[in-house]
């Protein structure tokens, strides 16, 4: 499968609950919070996998002056995880030309990421995650 056509997929599951997108880098927008699911395709070309993340936006002013007129990479995210760690407890790539792998991460998306982000739309919940 070609990078364009996961993203399409992707875009799909997400478009759902209101994320915006940017190349491989979605966000969605909550009140104090961004929600960031950001796709990684191996050097090789051939693998993937997921980061998810929430920005708190306080702390993504204070130490990157970023504001929510900017993307939020999930790097500087406060709460940042990939998906194979929610799922399996840790670090998954899959593989891209792989059909059933493919259908797993978008289900994976929809059925914990987005629980996950939306847990840690509170301080307390990310003390917890961290």
């Amino acid at each position: 499968m070609e990078k364009t056509e996961l993203i399409s997929k992707i875009d799909d599951v997400l478009e759902k609950h209101q994320f915006y997108r940017n190349k491989s880098l979605w966000n969605r927008e909550y009140p104090g919070f961004v929600d960031v699911i950001d796709l990684q395709i191996s050097k090789s070309k051939d693998m993937f996998t997921i980061n998810i993340g929430v920005s708190d936006e306080f702390v993504t002013r204070a130490c990157w002056g970023i504001s929510g007129a900017d993307m939020v990479e999930e790097s500087l995210c406060t709460v940042r995880v990939r998906l194979g760690k929610l799922l399996y407890g840790r670090d998954v790539w899959w593989n891209l030309a792989g059909s059933t792998g493919i259908e797993e991460v978008l289900s994976a998306i929809q059925d914990v990421a987005i629980p996950f982000l939306q847990l840690n739309h509170s301080i307390d919940h990310m003390i917890e995650t961290l």
